[in-house]
């Protein structure tokens, strides 16, 4: 029978790191989405993720120093949760824009119907489509300011409701009912025939003009795929700049606070982690976080020694501590590229196998994520403790540049879409381990009264730095030479520099004699042997 332990000290870590997450991962993926429909243009998200890693670079070493120098960790990491819950909650009430959609509703004598031009997407309408499966009516209330009189008239006589239609009207409200089965897109127009029109009381089927005639309306359809078609067109008429709107300025605002908060969150909560492993590190399995913590239930254990920042700065005097410093940017630029366009490259690879991928590219993109978090993911979280007690800290950094490496260039080769699942379970060999590599290194250097400083420093480095470099150059070269280029060329510089990372190692321990014995000191602590300690040579800390 299984006997199973639970380790009730570790109980409430373990609880934040899966409900903070619970909570803040359904959020992240949706703001770009949601920063769309403020009117905000991709070129501004692009700028906005381009800061937001510095937000945390600057937050992370700062709010860490704060919690090591004023033994203040707990209060500091309560607060950085509630204000994470603050900010992101607050997103939800910037006000949108006040803009109207626009279509022109246009009589002849062979039909009426609904236009809009200037749409790009030539699966705008299988896109319309899917959203009607089960239903084929598309109901648009319209409000026409300045009404065309003859359009109006003969509307008004084809119904035979001539009473009802007054040459002095300042606008005219009606609704249309369109069969989304008879609509068409003809070059980069989109048309809805209009099968019903409902005006003054009085519903007018099939409605036609003797000649040709045409008005200029405000719509609200309930589709939200056709009222983004024509929302864009819109938004791209606005006169005052995206930044300088309220909506953007109130996005990037709440978004940077989120961002600045979750990000100490995750620093404080993986130097709490380490307090209560004590002389365990290994065992350190970052899982899941949370948003709702009782006070009690952390208590952050300081050393009493003085707080120096001259112990942290000699600790980058060394070489070692320098190669895994531009590992983590190394990893952070890798892994940015992956976070933020593996998903635009996976609808370019399907929608080179035209519309019909509509049906299942969204589909694909969640079972990616899934197979990432929970196939690949979060059995390493579990496993990367035995594997860094067995390899070492540059051993098993190694291996995560490689692998990494090999992933990108299994990407750029991909033809059928489908084939990123298998690919994606190499997650876990990166990401998965990586976490626990970076933060147990830290926590193996840092001076004992400087924990959350250094795993601060190595977190900023990581997504500050590193993810930010990756998304912009990765940005720039997905667009000028596409996916496969940009994959490609980030998996050649991951296992170019995991293999000078390897030999770097590998020749400084070739110059130390074997009978040598090398002591760093770290700020009252001494690491014996310190050189075989990082590169795996032995096991115990």
């Amino acid at each position: 029978m299984l006997d199973v332990k639970i380790n009730r000290k570790l109980l409430p870590i373990k609880s934040h790191y899966f409900l903070f997450n619970a909570g803040t991962a359904p959020l992240m993926p949706y703001i770009p989405t949601y920063a769309k429909q403020l009117g905000i243009p991709s070129s501004g998200v692009g700028i906005m993720y381009a800061i937001f890693p510095f937000v945390g670079l600057i937050a992370k070493p700062s709010f860490g120093a704060l919690a090591d120098k004023f033994k203040k960790g707990k209060l500091i990491f309560i607060l950085s949760i509630i204000f994470t819950a603050i900010f992101f909650g607050c997103i939800a009430f910037i006000p949108a824009h006040t803009t109207d959609a626009f279509m022109d509703l246009e009589c002849n004598s062979g039909e009426t119907r609904l236009k809009t031009c200037n749409v790009t997407d030539g699966c705008a309408l299988d896109k319309i489509e899917m959203e009607f499966q089960g239903k084929e009516i598309m109901e648009c209330k319209l409000v026409c300011y300045d009404p065309n009189y003859s359009f109006l008239e003969q509307i008004c006589n084809d119904g035979n409701i001539s009473e009802s239609c007054f040459s002095n009207q300042t606008h005219i409200e009606m609704t249309t009912y369109s069969n989304i089965s008879d609509s068409t897109f003809e070059q980069t127009c989109l048309y809805f025939p209009v099968k019903h029109i409902y005006f003054n009381g009085t519903d007018i089927e099939n409605p036609q003009c003797n000649g040709a005639s045409g008005i200029k309306c405000s719509v609200d359809c309930n589709s939200s795929t056709v009222m983004d078609y024509i929302q864009n067109a819109i938004i791209e008429q606005i006169a005052e700049p995206y930044y300088k709107t309220i909506q953007f300025q109130l996005l990037f605002f709440l978004m940077a606070g989120a961002w600045a908060a979750q990000a100490v969150v995750v620093c404080l909560s993986d130097a709490i982690c380490f307090n209560l492993l004590g002389d365990k590190p290994h065992n350190y399995v970052s899982i899941f976080k949370d948003i709702l913590i009782k006070t009690k239930c952390v208590e952050v254990d300081y050393h009493q020694e003085p707080y120096q920042i001259k112990k942290i700065l000699n600790l980058f005097k060394n070489v070692r501590v320098v190669l895994f410093l531009f590992s983590c940017i190394t990893f952070g630029i890798c892994i940015g590229i992956v976070w933020q366009f593996q998903l635009w490259f996976l609808e370019d690879l399907a929608s080179a196998q035209g519309c019909d991928s509509l049906q299942w590219i969204k589909l694909l993109q969640g079972l990616a994520m899934g197979v990432q978090c929970f196939l690949g993911e979060a059995p390493f979280l579990f496993l990367s403790g035995r594997i860094l007690k067995k390899f070492g800290h540059v051993h098993t950094m190694t291996m995560i540049l490689l692998v990494m490496g090999i992933r990108l260039l299994a990407y750029s080769y991909l033809v059928n879409p489908w084939y990123t699942l298998p690919i994606d379970l190499l997650n876990g060999l990166t990401l998965g381990v990586y976490w626990s590599t970076m933060a147990s290194y830290a926590n193996l250097i840092a001076p004992p009264e400087a924990t959350s400083t250094l795993q601060g420093i190595f977190g900023a480095l990581f997504e500050g730095i590193g993810t930010s470099i990756g998304s912009l150059f990765g940005g720039f070269i997905y667009e000028s030479y596409g996916g496969a280029i940009m994959f490609r060329s980030f998996g050649i510089y991951a296992l170019v520099y995991g293999a000078i990372y390897s030999l770097s190692h590998f020749a400084m321990d070739f110059k130390r004699k074997s009978s040598d014995t090398k002591y760093f000191s770290n700020g009252g602590r001494v690491l014996s042997n310190y050189g075989s300690l990082v590169t795996g040579n032995t096991h115990s800390n």
